[in-house]
């Protein structure tokens, strides 16, 4: 801990801390000791003020809150370190910022020891689009990769494991790209897999469906009808959906009813 200001009440077992507050988070190893000097096993915190209650092992920050990991950025107006549980928590808005999203919530539990962080209510996490240049992706793949993405749910967690960072989302999801949107209940990405699978309400509705060919094939189709289904709107309802953005494909299941202008399926 670093600050320009420092007030200890030895009796009370008080420590309050003033000016350009900087703290260093650690996780906790099985004897309940920090460890490892991996920067990826700490957080760094700066704060106005902070002040550090022996009796419920509390420590208050206020005033531009920040937590800094990499290039992760959090900031609130106040938060909360648990010494005992080593959790970070805030119940004031917080704005999250990384390299790749944008994100925001009015709820913020750090489990520091466990690499998970859970935010809720009013979960919004806002991915721009990427500018991808002499890419050997696929050009359709490039095409929605290059679409701002917006995610909305009541709550998001976060896990980081060793071989893989799993996002779970619960209650009211929708996620948002210009011509397409998707809702459901619950879903789970697996980074490494490139996988998103949702289940409870799966409702799916895309403007045309012309992005799921190449430019090439689209021209080169000769069928009228299907020229023109490419360029109408998709209707799809579901129990469970799961996207393989490796395998490019698609799986519907359960009560699956697909719905474009004359045609039910």
């Amino acid at each position: 801990l670093k600050a320009k200001g420092l007030r200890v009440n030895s009796k009370r077992k008080i420590l309050i801390s003033t000016g350009n507050i900087q703290a260093v988070i650690l996780k906790k190893s099985e004897d309940d000791a920090p460890h490892s000097s991996d920067p990826e096993d700490r957080y760094f915190l700066k704060a106005k003020q902070m002040k550090y209650f022996d009796y419920n092992k509390k420590a208050y920050m206020t005033g531009a809150v920040q937590i800094l990991q990499d290039d992760l950025r959090i900031e609130s107006d106040e938060m909360i370190f648990f010494n005992d549980k080593n959790e970070i928590v805030s119940e004031k808005p917080i704005r999250i910022q990384t390299d790749e999203y944008f994100a925001t919530s009015n709820q913020l539990v750090i489990f520091v020891d466990d690499d998970h962080a859970k935010l809720s209510k009013k979960v919004a996490l806002f991915r721009p689009g990427e500018v991808i240049k002499n890419s050997n992706l696929d050009e359709r793949e490039i095409e929605l990769r290059s679409l701002d993405t917006q995610v909305l749910s009541d709550e998001l967690n976060y896990f980081k494991q060793k071989d893989t960072t799993i996002v779970s989302l619960n209650g009211n999801i929708r996620i948002l790209q210009s011509g397409k949107r998707l809702s459901a209940d619950q879903g789970v990405y697996d980074k490494s897999k490139k996988e998103f699978k949702a289940s409870g309400k799966i409702a799916v509705t895309l403007d045309k469906l012309s992005f799921l060919f190449k430019p090439e094939k689209r021209k080169a189709i000769k069928n009228k009808k299907l020229r023109e289904a490419l360029t109408e709107r998709l209707f799809v309802r579901s129990d469970d959906i799961v996207i393989d953005l490796k395998k490019k494909r698609v799986s519907l299941s359960g009560n699956v009813f697909i719905k474009q202008k004359k045609y039910e399926i």
